[in-house]
């Protein structure tokens, strides 16, 4: 398990992830700015695991322009993460893993 930052929620529910991780994984694309990005959640136990995926679906999430994804409120409630409070985040066998 690789820690890679300590990153805030903030007030619209995104998080930025780090260039080099996006990077890392496969999400990011320097030569073709308009391709999207997803990562499927997982909640395992306290923790979200997001894996690249190349669709988007009903358990996927959009990675913006400039790496921020959006949380539901209900995934902020029930992972106890507070707006402006620090989650970790982790790379795990091609994963990204994020908790408090």
């Amino acid at each position: 398990m690789e820690k890679y930052s300590s990153r805030k929620i903030d007030e619209f529910r995104r998080l930025i992830l780090p260039i080099e991780l996006r990077a890392k994984m496969g999400l990011s694309s320097k030569e073709d700015k308009t391709k999207r990005f997803y990562v499927t959640l997982q909640r395992v136990g306290h923790i979200i695991v997001m894996q690249p995926t190349d669709k988007d679906t009903e358990n996927s999430r959009k990675i913006d322009e400039l790496g921020r994804i959006s949380f539901s409120g209900d995934i902020i409630e029930e992972m106890d993460w507070g707006i402006r409070k620090p989650v970790e985040i982790y790379y795990v066998d091609d994963r990204m893993a994020i908790f408090k």
